[in-house]
Parts: structure tokens; C-alpha cells; sequence
């Protein structure tokens, strides 16, 4: 499975039992010279569920509710998880 990550977008990977994770930018963009800004956070499976299977969910900005923090000073996207009546749609596993 190949995907683009798009603009405001996340690639949401459990790795479990295994999945392969290659970065591969556009040619074009390589050889334009271009950037790209991004994150990586890995989070550890909890000992009982290391051996899932993998599961590749390709999460749009769309898809994200876009939240801010109560005194405006941040934007935050919401990939995963629960808070204050939002509902991210990162499917997680949790202990």
C-alpha cells in the first residue's frame, strides 16, 4: 500500500505483529529542492498487544476536528482519542 500524506493530514501506523515504513518524498519535489515539515511520534504498545496486527489508517485534516486551547493561544488537530466531547478518528489501542 502506498499513500501521500497531504497538507494538515496524518499516517496513522500500528506496527504490531509488522509493517514496513519507508519515507519517500515526490522526485519532484526532491529534485526541485524542496521541504517538508513534519513529526514523528511512536508510541509503545502496551505488552499484550505487541503482537496485534498492523492496521495503516490514512487520516485527512478533514477528518480531524480542529480544536484550540481555552485561552486561543493554540490550534490543536484531534487524530486519536477522547476529550470534552471530541472524538478523534485514530482508531487506538489501549491497556
Amino acid at each position: 500500500m502506498t499513500s501521500n500524506i497531504m497538507m494538515h493530514s496524518a499516517q496513522w501506523m500500528t506496527a504490531g505483529a509488522g509493517i514496513l515504513h519507508i519515507e519517500a518524498p515526490p522526485e519532484s519535489l526532491v529534485m526541485s529542492g524542496g521541504v517538508i515539515h513534519g513529526t514523528q511520534l511512536w508510541v509503545n504498545l502496551p505488552r499484550a498487544k505487541k503482537l496485534v496486527l498492523p492496521r495503516y489508517q490514512d487520516i485527512r485534516g478533514s477528518q480531524a476536528a480542529l480544536l484550540t486551547t481555552p485561552d486561543g493561544g493554540a490550534l490543536i488537530r484531534f487524530i486519536a482519542g477522547d476529550i470534552a466531547g471530541y472524538a478523534g478518528p485514530g482508531v487506538t489501542h489501549r491497556s
